[in-house]
C-alpha cells in the first residue's frame, strides 16, 4: 500500500497470522467440519496464533474474565466506525465480517467466522474506531472480554516496546 500523511503518524505492522480473520473460503471449509466436542471452540481459540506466546496462566486468567452472552441471527455485534470496547470469541454459532468502503456504498463481505475464532482485537490494539461490522449468521453464544481486561491480560503480556530507531534497524535487517 502507498499512503501519504498530512501529519505525523504511528504505524503498527502486524503479521497477517496474528489477526484471526480468515478468508471467506477458508472459514466456510472450517465451518463445514463439525466438531463433536463441546469445548472444540476453546481448543481452537487457545491455540490461535494470537495466543500462541501467552502463558497457560494468562490464558486461564482470560477465560475467567470473559462474560458469556447470547446472540441471535442477524444481530450486529460490532458496528463499523464505533469505538472499540470489547473483544469477542465465538463459543457457538457463525458471524459475518463486512466493511462499508464508503458512505452510501454496500457492505462488502470480508470473512465468515466460526466457533473458536475471535474478533475485535485490531481496534483495541490500535485504539481506533472499528474498521468493520460483525453480524451473527446464526443464533449463538459469544464470550466478551472488556477492553481493559483485553489490554491488561492479553495485549500487555504479548507486546514488546522498543525505541523507533531500534525498530528501523530491525526492519533493515529483515524483520
Amino acid at each position: 500500500f502507498t499512503a501519504l500523511t498530512v501529519t505525523d503518524v504511528r504505524v503498527l505492522i502486524l503479521p497477517l497470522d496474528i489477526l484471526e480473520v480468515m478468508p471467506v473460503d477458508a472459514a466456510k471449509a472450517k465451518s463445514t467440519s463439525k466438531s463433536t466436542a463441546g469445548d472444540a471452540w476453546k481448543t481452537q481459540w487457545l491455540n490461535s496464533p494470537m495466543l500462541s506466546n501467552l502463558s497457560a496462566a494468562n490464558k486461564e486468567d482470560l477465560l475467567s474474565k470473559m462474560e458469556e452472552i447470547k446472540a441471535q441471527a442477524g444481530q450486529v455485534i460490532i458496528h463499523q466506525e464505533e469505538p472499540a470496547d470489547s473483544y469477542f470469541v465465538i463459543k457457538k454459532g457463525r458471524c459475518s465480517v463486512s466493511r462499508r468502503p464508503a458512505p452510501g456504498a454496500r457492505d462488502v463481505k470480508l470473512a465468515e467466522l466460526s466457533e473458536g475464532q475471535g474478533f475485535g482485537e485490531e481496534a483495541l490494539i490500535t485504539n481506533v474506531a472499528r474498521n468493520a461490522s460483525v453480524t451473527m449468521l446464526s443464533d449463538g453464544l459469544l464470550l466478551r472480554l472488556s477492553k481493559q481486561d483485553f489490554i491488561t491480560s492479553l495485549a500487555r503480556p504479548l507486546l514488546h516496546h522498543l525505541p523507533f530507531q531500534n525498530a528501523i534497524e530491525l526492519v533493515e535487517q529483515g524483520a
